[in-house]
């Protein structure tokens, strides 16, 4: 069970620790901009303890995400968002619950439009929590992963963020990734992503993606051997896509038969649905071929046996 102060000073104190967490995972905070330290906004209104503990399931799903616990955290945020429309953190939570509806088909809403629905989210969020890291980074997601993707809005969203929190390792590791694999902007995402990597103590294996997708667009794979080797979530689909791309370029069938089956525990049995994942990502042109030509060989010399 969880024991938490019901004081208001305390509920801030306490879900300003587990957003900075969430961002994390999207670590540990190593400072913001000294001059934009007062410019940070206070909440626009206290919210209940009950409101705060709803919050902290974002958390929850971020680290052990499933359907069970996407459709209660949702529906949990859109009641305490109707309750307290001023609390800009939980339309943030819930902006990034729409997001995975729209990107994952998550419990997907009948007659709903999820990527307008986090949009809203996203908008009052921005009102009442500007300048937090989660809002803005559940903001800059949203403008590169969106159907009608916006990259002039994800460079703006970047600087802000680069502005108020040079020294955030996740923020960093975020912007790097979809700066690479979005925008194709590998002059400036690499620096970031090994910035990221050397503010960090600990080793979140996505923050490799950005060297080992650069790797296999440049077939590069001997020199980023050591960015590839921390590629070992047991949930992230894009390490375990890239993975196996790169051992079927390889012809290492014994290191692509163990991808497959991690794979499959994630819901990607067959090489279309493989295929599928990423064009549904809309990468980069030039990257998105490189992931494409592999598993497309694959496939077709599976068809012809």
């Amino acid at each position: 069970s969880m024991r938490v102060d019901a004081q208001p000073e305390a509920i801030e104190a306490s879900q300003e620790q587990v957003a900075r967490q969430v961002v994390e995972k999207l670590a540990s905070f190593h400072g913001i901009a000294p001059d934009l330290v007062k410019q940070r906004n206070a909440r626009a209104s206290q919210a209940s303890l009950e409101a705060y503990l709803c919050f902290m399931g974002i958390y929850q799903y971020i680290e052990t995400p499933s359907d069970a616990l996407h459709r209660e955290t949702r529906s949990c945020l859109e009641t305490v968002t109707e309750d307290h429309p001023e609390y800009g953190e939980a339309f943030t939570a819930l902006a990034f619950l729409y997001l995975d509806e729209g990107r994952q088909g998550r419990n997907i809403r009948e007659g709903t439009d999820p990527w307008k629905d986090a949009q809203d989210a996203i908008d009052r969020a921005l009102t009442f929590a500007p300048l937090r890291q989660l809002t803005l980074n559940v903001a800059l997601l949203h403008s590169v992963e969106r159907p009608n993707r916006d990259l002039a809005r994800f460079r703006t969203l970047s600087t802000r963020l680069l502005e108020l929190f040079p020294r955030h390792p996740g923020t960093l590791a975020n912007i790097a990734l979809q700066t690479a694999v979005y925008a194709g902007e590998w002059d400036n995402a690499l620096p970031l992503a090994q910035e990221a990597i050397d503010l960090q103590s600990r080793d979140p294996s996505w923050y490799y993606l950005t060297h080992s997708f650069h790797a296999l667009l440049e077939d590069d794979l001997g020199n980023a051997d050591w960015a590839l080797r921390k590629l070992t979530s047991n949930k992230s689909i894009a390490e375990m896509v890239l993975l196996y791309v790169i051992a079927l370029r390889e012809g290492d069938m014994d290191s692509a038969a163990r991808q497959r089956e991690r794979l499959a525990v994630v819901g990607r049995q067959s090489e279309e649905s493989i295929e599928r994942y990423v064009l549904e990502r809309r990468f980069d042109p030039d990257l998105e071929a490189a992931l494409l030509t592999p598993l497309q060989a694959a496939f077709s010399g599976q068809s012809a046996k």
